[in-house]
């Protein structure tokens, strides 16, 4: 089993990239982007400790990139709302997105602390795809449900090439690609905003991957949120993991997550009345 610190190490880099850490409905004391099919507004940035950065663009979207590990493990996403009115409870959106984590598990791979493949590994190109469906039905203004579904392809075929697998529970659902054509996931999402400046969500989400055993690992990821503006939140919750993998000792494993959230939009000029 690898130590700690190795164990933190990938949850932080490829958790914060599968998917993002913000939620609650948008009021006049937040404006915070969430998780449902839903974009922020044009020109509003948001990103945050371990979150990654999101920028609202024109026609309905988005996108999303993880700044500060971009250039070990190369990534973006793009999501797009098909409403024209995103004021309607019923909200379709699909988000599509890349990653590269080759130079990452290269420079994982040695002994010691740190280490995650074997020294004498060198990890092939890896490239994957990712398309997701967002089905979102806001039953309240505050409060909404959404069915999400998810397959991620893995476009240059790494797992002909003896990629080893990271068989821990919460990394190996967002790995297992680089040792299969595609992977897949569903989830069910609630979340809302309560009390102003209080908001939550809690997403129940199985990871499907069709190896030989037919592999499947489910998540519950309860997350709480202090909005202290529409320019700063506080988040805590916790990630709790278990499957079948057939290496993995533990039954489950359970993680807290922390994060401190900002925003970096424009503000609007204000306009003079003319009389």
């Amino acid at each position: 089993m690898k130590n700690t610190f190795t164990y933190l190490l990938i949850f932080t880099l490829l958790i914060n990239l599968s998917y993002s850490q913000e939620n609650t409905k948008e009021s006049s004391i937040n404006s915070w982007s969430n998780t449902t099919a839903k974009t922020i507004k044009k020109g509003r940035i948001e990103s945050g400790i371990f979150a990654p950065l999101r920028i609202g663009l024109k026609n309905n979207m988005e996108v999303q990139v993880h700044p500060l590990w971009f250039f070990v493990i190369p990534n973006a996403r793009l999501k797009k709302n098909w409403n024209k009115d995103q004021t309607k409870k019923l909200q379709v959106a699909t988000e599509h997105g890349f990653t590269y984590p080759t130079i990452l598990l290269n420079l994982l791979a040695k002994s010691g602390t740190g280490g995650v493949l074997p020294p004498t590994q060198k990890a092939p190109s890896i490239l994957t795809l990712k398309n997701k469906l967002i089905v979102s039905y806001f039953y309240d203004k505050n409060h909404s449900v959404s069915l999400k579904a998810a397959l991620e392809f893995n476009m240059l075929h790494s797992m002909n090439n003896g990629m080893p697998e990271i068989e821990l529970l919460i990394v190996y659902p967002r790995t297992a690609v680089y040792n299969n054509f595609y992977t897949g996931e569903i989830a069910l999402a609630f979340e809302g905003v309560f009390a102003k400046k209080i908001g939550y969500d809690a997403d129940l989400r199985m990871f499907l991957i069709p190896n030989e055993k037919f592999t499947w690992v489910f998540e519950w990821n309860p997350k709480l949120y202090y909005n202290v503006s529409n320019k700063f939140r506080i988040m805590l919750g916790a990630l709790i993991t278990t499957g079948n993998i057939e290496n993995e000792k533990a039954s489950y494993r359970a993680l807290p997550v922390f994060d401190l959230q900002f925003t970096m939009g424009k503000k609007k000029k204000k306009v003079t009345p003319k009389f």
